[in-house]
C-alpha cells in the first residue's frame, strides 16, 4: 500500500499472504474476526476518508479469498480446519460450554456472560467514580492476574466508572478524528495514518473480549497514532515557518 519499489511491494504482498494463512491455521478465533475485521475496516475507512484504493490492493484481497476458496474445496485437512473453525468461533459466542473431541472443555460465551454481570453488579455500587484499578469484582471470574479480565472495557467501566471511561473514550475519540483529518488532507503521513488506523481499530476491537493491550509489548499500538500525529503536527509546523521567512525574506528584497 505504501511501498512504491515494485520487487518490496511484492515481497510485502507473500509476507501479508503468509501471515493470513498462518492465522487460519492457528485456530485463533481472534486472529479469524481480525483478518475479517481488517478487511471491512479497509473499505470502510476508504469511504469515510475520501481516498480511492489502487486496484493492486483491491486485487490482492481478491486473489487470496480466491486462494482460500481453492483451498477448502481441494484440501481436506484445509476444510476439516475451516469447519472447526466456524464452530469454534460460534461457541465464543454461545451462553454454553463446549467439549472437543479430546476431552477439553471451552466454556466460551458462559464464561464471559458470567463475567459481563458480575463486573456489572459491582459497578453499580460505585456507578460514577468506579472502584479504582487494579480492582476486582465481587465473584473473580477467571482472572490469574488482579483486575485483570477478558471483557476489557466492561472491566475498565467497573475501576473506572462512567466519568473515567468518558474521558477514555473522548481520548480515542480525538486519536480518530485527527487521523481522519490527516487522511482527508493527503497531507504527507495520510497514507501510513490508513495504516495505522485501520491497525488501531483492529486491536481495540480485539481488545474487547481479550485483555490484549494489558501487556507491554502490545500496548506500543496505542502510541503509533499519538506518533504520527505529532510528526504530522511537527511537518506542517516546520513548512508553516519555511514559508513564514521566505515571504520575510521577499518583503527585504
Amino acid at each position: 500500500f505504501i511501498e512504491r519499489e515494485a520487487r518490496r511491494r511484492y515481497l510485502y504482498y507473500f509476507i501479508s499472504g503468509l501471515g493470513i494463512i498462518n492465522a487460519l491455521l492457528c485456530l485463533r478465533t481472534a486472529y479469524i474476526i481480525g483478518l475479517i475485521l481488517a478487511a471491512i475496516l479497509v473499505f470502510g475507512f476508504a469511504i469515510i476518508t475520501r481516498i480511492k484504493l489502487e486496484k493492486r490492493v483491491i486485487c490482492f484481497w481478491g486473489i487470496m479469498f480466491a486462494i482460500a476458496l481453492i483451498s477448502i474445496f481441494c484440501i481436506n485437512d484445509f476444510r476439516e480446519k475451516v469447519i472447526e473453525l466456524f464452530f469454534d468461533v460460534a461457541g465464543a459466542f454461545r451462553n454454553s460450554s463446549t467439549i472437543n473431541e479430546f476431552g477439553v472443555v471451552d466454556g466460551g460465551g458462559s464464561i464471559r456472560y458470567e463475567q459481563f454481570k458480575d463486573l456489572i453488579n459491582t459497578w453499580k455500587q460505585k456507578p460514577l467514580l468506579g472502584w479504582g484499578e487494579p480492582s476486582n469484582a465481587q465473584n473473580v471470574i477467571r482472572s490469574d492476574v488482579v483486575g485483570n479480565y477478558e471483557l476489557t472495557y466492561v472491566a475498565m467501566l467497573m475501576q473506572r466508572g462512567i466519568l473515567g471511561m468518558t474521558i477514555y473514550v473522548l481520548q480515542i475519540g480525538w486519536i480518530y478524528v485527527k487521523l481522519i483529518k490527516i487522511i482527508r488532507h493527503k497531507n504527507k503521513y495520510a497514507k501510513e495514518g490508513f495504516c495505522v488506523l485501520v491497525a488501531f481499530s483492529v486491536m481495540l476491537f480485539a481488545n474487547a473480549t481479550n485483555p490484549y493491550l494489558k501487556s507491554f509489548d502490545r500496548l506500543i499500538i496505542q502510541f503509533w497514532p499519538l506518533i504520527l500525529i505529532n510528526l504530522d503536527a511537527m511537518y506542517f509546523q516546520n513548512n508553516r515557518e519555511i514559508v513564514l521567512r521566505r515571504g520575510e525574506t521577499k518583503c527585504q528584497l
